[in-house]
């Protein structure tokens, strides 16, 4: 149990940078970072679980999504995954 709230707490350190690039009234609340390492945790936990080899890197678009939209917003969280995502040339 320790182990998995350490590694919530790191993540949580590691959310709380996304403060540095919002204004401050713009800043999703912690529980929603709470809930952002939560889901996160969870669908990973699953994945594992589930059967022979996890599959997470299918699941990527919608875990960044997951980390950026409360800081971003909806749409910009969505231009930036489509943008990493397109075939570079």
């Amino acid at each position: 149990m320790q182990r998995v709230e350490d590694s919530h707490t790191a993540f949580a350190m590691l959310l709380h940078e996304g403060y540095r690039y919002v204004a401050e009234e713009a800043r999703p609340p912690r529980v929603v970072l709470e809930a952002i390492i939560t889901t996160i945790f969870e669908i990973v936990y699953h994945q594992a679980r589930g059967s022979g080899a996890p599959r997470l890197s299918g699941l990527l678009g919608h875990l960044i999504y997951l980390v950026l939209s409360p800081f971003l917003g909806s749409e910009e969280a969505n231009a930036f995954i489509d943008q990493k995502a397109a075939p570079r040339r």
